[in-house]
C-alpha cells in the first residue's frame, strides 16, 4: 500500500514536470506473467488515477524499455514497429523511461501519452530524474515484501 500511495505521488510529480495528456507507471510482478499499471489522466481531477493488473509478455514499448533499460521517445506509435495497444497507453506519441534498480536493471516503467503535442528531449531528461528517484523506493517496497 505505501508504493502505491508514492506512485501516485510519482504521477502527480510527472503531470507537474511534463505536459501530457496521460502517464502510466508499470511495475512488472515476478510471480506472475502481468505487471501492476497505475494510470492518470489529464482531466484536471486527482480521482482520475486507475489502478490495475495486466498481462505483461514482454511486448510493446513498456516491454522493450523494461528488456532494454533504455527510454524511447516514440513521435509516431503508428510507425513504431514495437508498439502494442494492448500493453501500452493508447496514443500517437509516447515517451516511456525506465525506472533502475541495481546494476541499471529495469524495474519498472514510467509512461507519458500525448494524442496533439510531441515530446522533446527536455521532458526525457525531466522523467529520468524522477525515474531515478523512484527506482530505490520500489527496490526498497519489494525487498519488504520478500
Amino acid at each position: 500500500r505505501g508504493l502505491r500511495q508514492l506512485l501516485l505521488v510519482a504521477l502527480r510529480s510527472a503531470k507537474a514536470m511534463v505536459e501530457a495528456e496521460r502517464f502510466a507507471i508499470f511495475i512488472p510482478e515476478e510471480t506472475e506473467n502481468s505487471m501492476l499499471r497505475i494510470t492518470r489522466t489529464d482531466s484536471g481531477s486527482d480521482d482520475d488515477i486507475s489502478m490495475q493488473r495486466q498481462p505483461h509478455n514482454g511486448a510493446g514499448i513498456v516491454g522493450s524499455v523494461l528488456q532494454t533499460g533504455q527510454s524511447a521517445l516514440v513521435q509516431s506509435t503508428t510507425n513504431d514497429g514495437r508498439y502494442d495497444f494492448a500493453a501500452d497507453l493508447n496514443a500517437p506519441a509516447i515517451l516511456a523511461t525506465p525506472i533502475l534498480g541495481t546494476q541499471n536493471k529495469a524495474i519498472g516503467v514510467l509512461e507519458a501519452a500525448n494524442s496533439v503535442m510531441q515530446f522533446r528531449e527536455g521532458h526525457e531528461k525531466l522523467m529520468m530524474i524522477l525515474c531515478s528517484l523512484l527506482g530505490p523506493l520500489v527496490q526498497l517496497d519489494e525487498a519488504r515484501r520478500v
